[in-house]
């Protein structure tokens, strides 16, 4: 039987174990980036944009001697395919940085993952991934902090990045701390209802000629990119923009996968709105235009130059093909006006 004296002496050592364990153990207090931490907020991606600094902030028990050893930063591409045939490849493509020493700080990243690997992913002319430049990296490391600077940030930026980070201390396990980091990325539009990438010849036909107007069917314009656009819709060029309350606009997805649906459900069409959108109606009977949208993505990728030049070249259409009856009328006023005043004239 255990006495009470010899029992509490075992309850003391595995409270003074546990409590221990606790201190000894170095923690990442905090994983950050300085910009682009938001999908709302992205961080920029222009030629002259500033770098990107990843920390991975350690708190070390006091008195110690505790320190890292290990410096860790790796992205993952799981969308990248990868060639199966290939023995022991990982089912992922990846980039990893590490660093053994503060010394390393500034130096740039030695990768040690398989985007370089021409028999898992191919030619990198063939991959935008595979040409990512690892040379644009550099550690930035302290005695309390495993970080990674971005230089000249890039779309392919975006996605999450993890830092490992393992000490001195054999009885302690290595931590792990997370940066979901969100850089500029260009809209892209598309017009899926109808579906223009499926059938990009399809067209839309108005007739006028038995009704004075005609409501439009209803169009969808599906988008991407961060920030998350604003769609704009507009009739035969894009400074010509469709009335806001004409159209609605949600947006589906979390994180980096958000997307922007706008459904435009609401335009009638008439000859004096069609001449108010400068569409030409100069043979009477026939007409054509086209409906599209646009991204506005604030002043991320606009030209300072040409202002709003980029934007108005990143747009989808549908051509809109109409009829219109009162060229014919027109056309028989005249006539008779003349049968009528021939007599005069003999």
């Amino acid at each position: 039987m255990i006495r009470c004296k010899e029992l509490n002496f075992v309850l003391v050592f595995l409270i003074l174990t546990l409590t221990s364990g606790r201190i000894l153990a170095f923690r990442i207090t905090e994983a950050t980036a300085d910009r682009g931490d938001s999908a709302e907020y992205p961080a920029s991606t222009d030629p002259s944009a500033p770098s990107i600094n990843l920390e991975c902030k350690l708190d070390f028990n006091q008195n110690s001697r505790e320190k890292w050893t290990t410096c860790q930063w790796t992205k993952q591409f799981p969308h990248i395919p990868v060639d199966w045939t290939q023995r022991n490849s990982l089912s992922y493509a990846f980039i990893m940085c590490s660093s053994t020493h503060e010394d390393d700080n500034g130096k740039v990243c030695e990768d040690q993952g398989n985007l370089g690997n021409k028999e898992l992913f191919g030619s990198p002319q063939n991959n935008p991934y595979t040409q990512y430049d690892t040379s644009r990296l550099n550690y930035y490391v302290k005695d309390n902090v495993c970080g990674l600077t971005i230089n000249r940030p890039h779309a392919n930026d975006t996605g999450e990045w993890k830092c490992y980070v393992q000490d001195n201390n054999p009885d302690v396990s290595a931590q792990w701390g997370k940066v979901d980091l969100y850089t500029a990325v260009k809209s892209v539009v598309n017009i899926t209802q109808p579906d223009m990438v499926r059938d990009p010849s399809y067209s839309i036909s108005v007739d006028l000629s038995s009704s004075s107007r005609q409501d439009l069917q209803v169009l969808e314009c599906t988008a991407s990119g961060s920030p998350p656009p604003n769609i704009i819709w507009y009739i035969d060029e894009p400074r010509n923009e469709i009335d806001k309350n004409l159209y609605t606009q949600t947006r589906e997805g979390t994180g980096f996968d958000i997307k922007v649906v706008s459904t435009l459900s609401r335009l009638s069409l008439d000859r004096q709105s069609l001449q108010r959108y400068g569409v030409s109606m100069a043979s009477h009977n026939s007409f054509s235009f086209a409906v599209g949208c646009k991204p506005d993505q604030e002043n991320f990728f606009n030209d300072n130059n040409n202002e709003n030049e980029q934007q108005w070249s990143n747009t989808a259409e549908v051509m809109v093909y109409g009829t219109s009856g009162s060229g014919a009328s027109l056309t028989c006023v005249v006539t008779v006006i003349i049968v009528m005043i021939a007599p005069w004239l003999l």
